[in-house]
């Protein structure tokens, strides 16, 4: 007997194809989401498409607008569709993988009123041995003069997760995370500081030199009761130029601390 074949049709908002991460809290191992879900991959997109399931094999395609929307609140919205896909397996329970891709135009970094094409793709699974679960990410994206300095943009990075569940009431996460943004002056996010990014060319690495940054975050997970999930994490991230704001003084650092506490009900 072959393998059971499934089409299903997607319409609507969908949650990305691509990460390990889920969206929501209560399915997440950490509080903060990991550098490549905050400035390398689409979180939702809306548009309408299909998926095909046969055996371990999944693949879903859409046409949608993972990068831009149809009102923006600028002057120049964007309504350039993108083409999206995603080809997964399964072929334990305990591992899956699968590679998802986008294709579409996008406005230029230094002139928003030009869309060029932007391609993304990212490489992900899981493994889950006992106890323990392990998580991969890696991303490649591309954008045609699309960089700081009005060359080609290029981005990559990687995102490794560990979590063990000691018992019943008690597990554990280390997560490392690394995003080169260095091509031409780097593609994503530089004017914004707050998230740790270059706001002006005058600090480092600068309008030919885009950011480099990593982070390592630890979280102790309890869990006292069903349904809730109480966390405690600390975050350390590291760029290769002066990019996070100490609110304190008004300057800016290397590096940044972050110490957070979270309790999570589901229902």
């Amino acid at each position: 007997m072959g393998a059971r074949v499934n089409i299903d049709f997607i319409a609507g908002q969908v949650p990305a194809w691509d990460g390990y991460e889920s969206e929501t809290s209560p399915q997440m191992l950490t509080i903060t989401h990991n550098l490549l879900y905050d400035f390398s991959e689409p979180g939702y997109f809306t548009g309408a498409g299909a998926s095909y399931t046969s055996g371990i094999l999944t693949v879903q395609t859409l046409v949608g607008n993972s990068w831009n929307t149809a009102y923006t609140g600028s002057a120049t919205p964007t309504k350039a569709p993108t083409f999206e896909y995603r080809v997964s397996a399964a072929p334990t329970s305990d591992l899956s993988f699968g590679l998802y891709g986008t294709i579409g135009k996008n406005p230029m970094l230094t002139n928003p009123a030009v869309e060029t094409t932007r391609i993304y793709n990212d490489f992900d699974g899981t493994y889950t041995l006992g106890a323990a679960t392990f998580n991969w990410q890696f991303d490649l994206g591309h954008q045609t003069a699309g960089a700081a300095n009005g060359g080609n943009a290029m981005w990559y990075g990687t995102s490794l997760l560990a979590n063990y569940r000691f018992t019943p009431l008690v597990g554990a996460t280390l997560r490392y995370d690394y995003l080169n943004d260095k091509k031409n002056g780097g593609h994503i996010a530089t004017a914004d500081y707050y998230d740790g990014f270059a706001p002006t060319s005058t600090l480092a690495p600068g309008v030919n030199n885009g950011p480099v940054r990593q982070a390592v975050t630890a979280d102790l997970l309890l869990y006292p009761v069903k349904n809730t999930i109480v966390k405690f994490e600390y975050r350390y991230d590291r760029a290769n130029g002066a990019l996070f704001l100490d609110t304190s003084t008004g300057a800016y650092k290397k590096s940044n601390n972050v110490l957070a506490a979270q309790i999570v009900y589901s229902f």
